[in-house]
């Protein structure tokens, strides 16, 4: 059972440094980068942390009412 708390809080670790990366402000300058960049998952962790976004996204979605 510790394992599967681990890696439960590892992917919530993940989650949350990715939220804080969006939450980011944008620039409105002429040079203000206009793409926003996702690290790609090369490990099986960030995979199953994307897996677990989308669900929670689809949740929140269902949740909500919006198509």
């Amino acid at each position: 059972m510790k394992h599967i708390k681990s890696y439960v809080s590892k992917i919530e670790a993940i989650l949350s440094l990715r939220n804080e990366g969006t939450k980011k402000t944008k620039g409105t300058g002429l040079l203000a980068s206009t793409k926003t960049t996702q690290p790609k998952a090369s490990s099986e962790l960030d995979i199953i942390a994307n897996f677990v976004q989308g669900i929670r996204t689809a949740k929140e979605e269902m949740k909500n009412g919006n198509t």
